[in-house]
């Protein structure tokens, strides 16, 4: 039985496309971005005027390059003002929005789809962030189009293959964390899924990991051109995060009680007086590996509580977010306090039919693991949810259905 009129689906598609592309330009204006947010805007600026990655006049690696080279190309056409960040990022939150329309209708049915691009044009996170020069919106998009791309390739062709190399390769290059799923998560599931006929799945798995590869590594052989050294991903502190959420506890960060245990650290007090990125960056992540080996299972609890309980919550910690805590509060529970266990509901239901619909749990899994290993905060999970959002959208059409039926 029809849960959305078949005559209606694509005019409100198409409303729905309109409100993820205007909703975050009306939020901006109303409420204006601070300067400059997490470097994204200055390197784009950058890049737009000189062709050049560069922040303060000197090359940087402090930000991967797919979204702020992107954002520096939109500075390009129409200048260095809101109405480009705006248009980029309204393009990319439509996008996430079509992508769960296409993807909700090929794996499961075309109203799962329709409720999930509605429920992602008006998720407030989705709204935020696409508001402001940061890379979420764009990280959201691609972890649409990174499952796309490998249930795609699913269906056949070493062409898509390719294809579904090169877009993950992009997400990778987007953020970091998005590394081990493309270079490992991904090709494993292509083998897995093929094992019938292992010849195809392995021809398929190698030209994904080339065009991955190849494209990927672009940026560390940048960085080594520019910085005489290997950098993998960013000099953008990842290495500090890595140590400073082993000594601080979850339940005291962005608080008080934070800055003492940071001030009284010998090893960030040792830290303080290394003045060079890269090799303060190297430093804390050979700080942080050696205490993980001092006391491994202690590592270990903490990793499993920020996969299994932090990655989960509906309502962010008390902290100064620039914002009404209050507001933030009630968001969260209005939102993701019915999209996360509906989607765990939904998880339950699908029962991975059709197989290749794998790639989605596989991707939640890889990216909350990355980040894990880490540190886990919610923004972290925004670009998972479009995933979760789709889940939710499925228990939601079954049960509507089921009780048409009276079941």
């Amino acid at each position: 039985m029809s849960f959305i009129p078949s005559s209606r689906r694509p005019r409100l598609l198409r409303a729905v496309l309109a409100a993820a592309f205007i909703l975050p330009a009306l939020y901006g204006i109303r409420h204006p971005s601070p300067p400059n947010p997490d470097e994204y805007e200055m390197v784009a600026d950058c890049f737009a005027k000189t062709g050049s990655y560069c922040e303060y006049g000197k090359l940087t690696g402090v930000r991967e390059p797919a979204y702020p080279m992107t954002l520096g190309l939109f500075y390009k056409i129409l200048g260095h003002d809101n109405l480009a960040a705006f248009l980029l990022n309204g393009l990319l939150a439509a996008g996430a929005a079509l992508g769960l329309f296409v993807g909700g209708k090929r794996l499961f049915d075309e109203e799962t789809g329709l409720l999930a691009a509605s429920i992602s044009a008006f998720y407030p996170p989705f709204i935020f962030y696409a508001s402001q020069p940061r890379r979420e919106i764009g990280l959201v998009f691609l972890s649409v189009m990174s499952v796309l791309s490998l249930i795609s390739a699913r269906e056949g062709g070493l062409k898509r293959c390719a294809a579904a190399g090169v877009v993950n390769a992009l997400t990778a290059l987007a953020c970091t964390t998005y590394l081990p799923f493309g270079l490992a998560t991904a090709p494993l599931l292509l083998l897995w899924l093929g094992r019938k006929d292992l010849l195809l799945a392995v021809k398929s798995a190698a030209v994904y990991a080339l065009f991955f590869v190849l494209l990927y590594s672009l940026w560390p052989l940048r960085n080594y051109r520019a910085f005489h050294t290997f950098v993998l991903g960013t000099t953008a502190g990842a290495g500090a995060v890595f140590y400073v959420n082993q000594i601080v506890p979850s339940e005291v960060g962005g608080l008080a009680r934070e800055g003492e245990i940071i001030r009284a650290d010998p090893v960030i007090i040792e830290g303080a007086g290394i003045h060079d990125g890269i090799a303060l960056e190297k430093f804390y992540w050979k700080s942080g590996v050696e205490r993980v080996k001092a006391d491994p299972m202690r590592y270990l609890r903490l990793v499993a509580k920020r996969f299994f309980v932090e990655a989960w919550r509906v309502t962010p910690r008390e902290r100064n977010y620039g914002l009404s805590y209050r507001l933030l509060w009630w968001a969260g529970l209005l939102t993701d306090g019915w999209i996360v266990p509906l989607g765990l509901i939904g998880l339950l239901l699908w029962r991975f039919n059709p197989p290749e619909g794998v790639f989605v749990p596989g991707f939640v899994a890889s990216v909350n693991l990355a980040y894990s290993l880490i540190f886990f905060i919610l923004r972290y999970r925004v670009p998972v949810m479009p995933w979760l959002i789709l889940l939710a959208s499925l228990t939601i059409v079954r049960a509507a259905k089921f009780g048409k039926l009276g079941l």
